[in-house]
């Protein structure tokens, strides 16, 4: 009976076994998956030697392509918070509690490119599976880390940031400008110009105190365009329109 208890636990712990490798298995197909077909995707990061660089990350090619921001670059804040260099903004991003984004706002609106991710050493707002694919995937690089030498990006380099998902869609995009500033909608319009869209309705007016709303059919491109701008995503219905972003002066001012 003894030695027939012992036989018996060992099948079942040879079923468990077997189960748990099979799970195990599914687990990690599902993982190699998910960050084989990740969408590609493009962060601003701090190095060690407090260097910033924008890393355009190509999952479909399996490559990196990386750009040097000079760390005396002079970049105007968003949040309305001054004029600062790009390796003092890490630090008062820090110290007013916006970490990264900080940063990435800055940079898209000063450089007009449609950037919103971001890595401070383990401090990061990278999903799961863009931190998995950055890890594996720091050394593939495309380039000798070029340089931004001015805020007048070359098309050659701006070609780099265009989702082609989002180009390929052709999706036609209102804007429902309300910021009284036509500066701000100029860099807007080229941000998403630089994504891979484009504005091709466009009206005016003015509320003060309203910020952002993006609605649209597109659920990938509006998150994406939500996630840059800071917009609220709405469920209202776009009907002249794939998606209808709206801007008051708040956003202006915060941009």
């Amino acid at each position: 009976m003894r030695r027939y208890n012992k036989i018996k636990k060992l099948r079942n712990n040879k079923i468990f076994f077997s189960i748990f490798i099979f799970l195990l298995f599914i687990f990690l197909a599902i993982i190699f998956f998910k960050i084989s077909t990740l969408d590609k995707f493009i962060y601003v990061t701090k190095t060690s030697d407090n260097l910033t660089k924008i890393i355009v990350v190509d999952s479909k090619k399996d490559k990196n392509i990386i750009y040097k921001i000079p760390a005396g670059t002079l970049l105007k804040s968003s949040r309305g918070l001054g004029e600062y260099k790009i390796e003092s903004l890490w630090i008062l991003g820090k110290k007013e509690n916006f970490e990264g984004k900080l940063v990435s706002e800055s940079i898209s609106s000063n450089y007009s490119i449609p950037l919103y991710l971001w890595k401070d050493g383990v401090k990061t707002n990278l999903n799961i599976f863009q931190r998995i694919k950055v890890f594996f995937n720091k050394y593939q690089n495309d380039n000798n880390d070029l340089e931004f030498v001015s805020f007048d990006l070359p098309s050659s380099i701006l070609i780099d940031f265009i989702n082609n998902d989002i180009q390929e869609a052709g999706l036609s995009v209102e804007l429902n400008d309300l910021t009284g500033d036509q500066n701000v909608v100029k860099n807007v319009s080229s941000i998403l110009g630089n994504l891979g869209t484009k504005i091709s309705t466009y009206t005016k007016g003015y509320e003060e105190d309203f910020d952002c709303q993006i609605y649209g059919s597109n659920t990938k491109a509006v998150k994406i365009i939500a996630n840059i701008f800071g917009c609220k995503i709405s469920k209202e219905d776009v009907t002249t329109s794939d998606i209808k972003i709206k801007l008051g002066g708040k956003f202006a001012d915060r941009f």
